[in-house]
């Protein structure tokens, strides 16, 4: 068996990557590591450039929140309401959004890898360039989602559904657990598969 895995495919230069190292500068204005934010109500705030890192948001509302470039690594997420936030450029690497509600989000070039998105519903949600490699995408909602080359090798994929979702250049492992029938029919849409 061969371990060689193919490169993910480049991004085109029209995709943000900047990365939250460039805004975050350790303002302790815009520190809210390990913060609890327990069923809050933060619908529209700015937390742009923000460090969240480990912080608890379990159940909040960020609906239309910006979270552009924030660092959410290992934060609980679960059951928050992210609707039409913008998440753009965050880092978000271990976060926990179980059933979260993603609907709408822009999650562009956003950092979901090794997170935990089961039952998360991202309908409709602009996943271009994201990462989710190594995620836990179990019975998650990708209907209309934007997953243009999204890199989702490694996931846990049984029962997602990705219903009329861009999957153009989107990256999939070979070891996902898709049934042949239904690759085929990713593959028509544009996904690429490891070998």
């Amino acid at each position: 068996m061969n371990d060689i895995t193919p490169e993910r495919p480049a991004l085109p230069e029209t995709v943000d990557t900047i990365g939250s190292s460039a805004i975050l500068e350790r303002d302790p204005k815009r520190d809210f590591r390990g913060a609890n934010f327990r069923s809050a109500d933060l619908r529209g705030c700015d937390f742009m450039g923000c460090d969240l890192e480990g912080a608890d948001l379990h159940g909040a509302d960020l609906n239309g929140a910006n979270l552009r470039c924030a660092n959410l690594k290992n934060a609980d997420l679960s059951l928050t309401d992210l609707s039409y936030a913008s998440l753009g450029g965050a880092q978000m690497q271990g976060a926990i959004l179980t059933a979260a509600n993603l609907q709408g989000t822009n999650l562009k070039a956003v950092n979901l890898s090794r997170a935990k998105l089961n039952g998360t519903n991202f309908n409709e949600a602009n996943l271009y360039g994201a990462n989710l490699a190594g995620a836990d995408l179990r019975v998650a909602d990708f209907n209309h989602a934007n997953l243009s080359y999204a890199d989702l090798r490694k996931t846990l994929l049984l029962g997602a559904i990705f219903d009329d979702a861009n999957l153009k250049q989107c990256c999939f492992g070979s070891d996902t657990g898709i049934r042949e029938s239904i690759k085929f029919g990713f593959k028509q849409r544009g996904a690429i598969f490891d070998v």
